[in-house]
């Protein structure tokens, strides 16, 4: 029976490698900072998120932000870097403005990847500008729109 706990035990834990902490900055090419965001760090087995602030910072975690990651390769990628306006009477989204190109939303195209090996405070993820940066709904907004139910 002892010898099943410890198996047990050692399984459980297996693969449970050391966490470090890791932050920094979301900057485009120029140093300006990308003021929102959530950044994703991803390995074969589970992601790491992070929550871009205003002044383009960031720090990883698996349950909350900064509670560190364990040392390993990553792919990473960012998603919801943009700003929405929407229309008093219906709701409707009028205009997004991105602040980062559409790339960057997918691991395999984002083109970022890093390996953790220590504590990191200051890593920097420097992206692109948004080819498209603002998206405007051409649609009038003050109509309602009736759907008919089934």
């Amino acid at each position: 029976m002892k010898r099943y706990f410890i198996l047990l035990f050692a399984f459980l834990f297996a693969g449970c490698g050391e966490f470090v902490k890791v932050g920094g900055k979301v900057v485009y090419q120029d140093g300006t900072p990308v003021k929102a965001g959530i950044v994703y760090f991803e390995n074969d087995t589970n992601a790491y998120r992070g929550t871009v602030q205003e002044d383009g910072s960031f720090r990883l975690g698996r349950y909350k932000d900064g509670d560190g990651i364990p040392k390993g390769k990553y792919d990473a990628y960012i998603t919801g870097s943009y700003d929405e306006e929407f229309s008093e009477t219906t709701g409707a989204i009028i205009k997004r403005t991105f602040y980062l190109d559409q790339k960057y939303q997918d691991k395999h195209k984002s083109g970022l990847s890093f390996e953790i090996t220590k504590t990191i405070k200051d890593l920097a993820i420097i992206v692109d500008k948004p080819t498209t940066p603002v998206f405007e709904n051409k649609q009038p907004q003050d109509k309602k729109i009736n759907i008919p139910l089934p």
